[in-house]
């Protein structure tokens, strides 16, 4: 429960959402055959299909958000949700079944002690997952549930047609993993109307907390962008083990070495400080980071489908844009999840069931 009241924008939200979640059970619900159920939900990943489809069909990105089921009043004003309670979000389960990993690193390995380069950090605080397939399935449950909120939740503000939300807050504790597979956004604290860029600044008033600097979007607090930045930080997390993978304080230093977090196209920014970017200097850290964990090479090479998502998501200079979720999700490292998305839940599931069998005194007591 909030110290204040719920934001109209998350009342909002949460009631759409809700209503979208009745629809699409009530597609997936009026057939008893499992397979002609499996064939709405594949029709429903809307990528493929025409907008008339979209429109007779509820998005599948719906199984991917946490619906709330009620909202709490409390002296005749709203001040929270009630949510389903899940067991385990996607950083708990990971710092679970990683700490072995992270205990053993020793100081011949170069990765024991932070070593810090600029705002950049390099302190593995679980085990990356070893098989890509695992991280590409995880990512593409997240981009289903982004694509849905900011461009298939369409709605009216102050007489102006919006496509949808913002989540604002995309990070590994606010992603749930579940026993079957399933992946699933949930907080709802800081979601926001999609704007355009002529729509000015949201009004941050009504906030108690903001994401920290290593969380935020170098284009600002609640811009189109800010999911699909978070969702290339969480995939370089899952490849890497590190995360957070910026400093805050550095981040925010002007007089440091940079990079800061601040747009390519600042008016305050001199021409010689760097900001972050992929290109000009994420992507070298990232590729040292995977060159300590394997000399080989051989990570990176598995990895670069995943690193030339990251490339379309963490964009910050002058000629290039990021990419949408819409236009993610089209991406040839998801084509068998959007033919049959149950196949990520799958994937999900197999790695689940190999971590709990890795880890047998932990699934024992009943740790997940």
């Amino acid at each position: 429960m909030y110290p204040q009241r719920i934001s109209d924008s998350e009342i909002e939200f949460s009631k759409l959402l809700y209503n979208i979640k009745g629809e699409f059970d009530a597609a997936t619900n009026r057939f008893t055959s499992p397979r002609v159920a499996d064939r709405i939900t594949r029709r429903s990943s809307a990528q493929l299909q025409s907008r008339a489809l979209q429109r007779t069909l509820p998005h599948v990105g719906v199984r991917h958000l946490v619906v709330p089921e009620a909202i709490v009043v409390k002296q005749e004003e709203e001040r929270g949700l009630l949510m389903p309670l899940y067991e385990c979000s996607l950083r708990a389960f990971l710092h679970l079944h990683g700490q072995r990993y992270v205990n053993g690193l020793t100081d011949n390995s170069g990765m024991h002690h932070e070593r810090r380069s600029g705002a950049f950090l390099s302190q593995p605080r679980f085990e990356p997952i070893a098989n890509m397939e695992v991280i590409a399935a995880i990512v593409f449950q997240i981009l289903s549930a982004i694509d849905l909120m900011n461009h298939n939740m369409p709605h009216t503000v102050n007489g102006k047609e919006v496509r949808g939300y913002n989540h604002n807050d995309i990070h590994l504790d606010n992603v749930l993993i579940m026993p079957d597979g399933h992946i699933a956004l949930c907080d709802f604290e800081l979601v926001s109307h999609r704007k355009s860029h002529d729509d000015g600044a949201p009004s941050l008033l009504h906030l108690t907390r903001l994401p920290p600097p290593s969380r935020q979007s170098p284009h600002g607090l609640f811009d189109s962008t800010a999911d699909v930045w978070a969702t290339g930080l969480v995939t370089l997390n899952l490849l890497t083990g590190v995360d957070p993978l910026f400093s805050n304080d550095s981040l925010m230093n002007d007089f440091g070495s940079g990079p800061l977090l601040m747009p390519y196209n600042s008016p305050g920014r001199a021409s010689c400080v760097p900001v972050l970017d992929w290109q000009d200097n994420i992507q070298q850290h990232v590729r040292e980071l995977l060159q300590a964990i394997d000399p080989s090479r051989r990570r990176q090479d598995e990895a670069a489908p995943l690193l030339q998502l990251c490339s379309r998501c963490l964009v910050n200079r002058a000629g290039a844009q990021p990419a949408a979720a819409e236009t993610l999700l089209k991406d040839p490292l998801f084509t068998v999840f959007q033919a049959t998305p149950e196949k990520a839940k799958h994937v999900v599931k197999e790695w689940i069931a190999k971590s709990n069998a890795a880890s047998p005194s932990l699934h024992k007591h009943g740790k997940w």
